[in-house]
């Protein structure tokens, strides 16, 4: 499965065809335009204080109360196994809808599969990054340290969404989320097209301060010390390297081009399930 296959999966789950249709056929607002947003009868409700956790390295006796996991990854004795689930992550986009509708933006189709998208995403980069650094100990034996680690997956995450808001403004074609987004949405008109750039970019914006806020469990909310492009030659490149690859590093070997090579590396070679 990808992205865009479990997106879909987890809008139907939150949505009946019926209530699917409404959003469809309902009129874009301005962000800060109110109305009254009515949802669905069985829809989640709002978590206040949400905190993710990881199944990869999440014990369930937490002293740190309720934890949402919303995937995991199984490091690959044989294959790696990276997991989404499907009720954590149906729960916790409900929730996340509800807050983007509170901050101003009315409840549209946009404003569902923006936001499912987001999480999903988020989660991919996450136990993508997990799985990258399975392959990486696989080669240089480089100790596990599933603080520091689970730091660098959320800053890794981060990365790769802030990248895309960075660039949101100057294009959106040739982006995985317009390359998503374009085939729900077909603009009459460049005003009709104008409010939903708008719309989209202050979902985004409020999704960027209240999704990686939730990171709050120790280790995890180490973060942002590592959300910087440079980290990943430093402090990413630090964690996974062994003497062999300083040596090399030394002979001028580009061998600490970690944000390259987990590009390269992605997900290949995992298993990719919702349960």
């Amino acid at each position: 499965m990808d992205q865009q296959q479990i997106a879909i999966e987890i809008f139907n789950d939150l949505f009946t065809e019926e209530q699917q249709s409404e959003l469809i056929n309902q009129s874009l607002l301005n962000v800060g335009e109110r109305v009254l947003s009515r949802f669905p009868e069985n829809f989640p409700a709002e978590i206040k204080q949400p905190i993710i956790a990881d199944g990869f390295d999440y014990n369930n006796e937490s002293e740190h109360g309720d934890v949402i996991v919303l995937g995991s990854y199984r490091p690959m004795n044989s294959p790696g196994v990276i997991t989404f689930y499907r009720k954590s992550l149906g729960s916790y986009c409900g929730s996340l809808i509800r807050k983007v509708v509170k901050s101003g933006v009315n409840l549209g189709l946009d404003t569902a599969l923006f936001t499912i998208y987001f999480v999903v995403e988020d989660v991919m980069n996450h136990e993508t990054f997990h799985h990258y650094s399975d392959y990486k100990r696989f080669l240089t034996q480089a100790k596990f340290d599933s603080m520091k680690e689970e730091a660098l997956a959320v800053a890794h995450a981060y990365q790769n969404m802030h990248e895309w808001h960075t660039f949101y403004h100057a294009s959106m074609s040739g982006n995985k989320f317009h390359d998503f987004f374009s085939k729900y949405f077909h603009h009459s008109d460049s005003q009709d097209s104008q409010k939903h750039r708008d719309r989209m970019t202050a979902i985004f914006s409020f999704l960027m301060t209240e999704h990686y806020n939730n990171f709050s469990l120790p280790g995890y909310r180490d973060w942002h010390l590592y959300r910087y492009p440079n980290s990943y030659e430093t402090n990413f490149y630090d964690y996974l390297k062994n003497t062999q690859l300083d040596q090399l590093l030394s002979n001028g070997v580009p061998v600490n081009n970690i944000r390259s090579e987990i590009r390269y590396i992605g997900n290949k070679g995992a298993i990719i399930q919702l349960v």
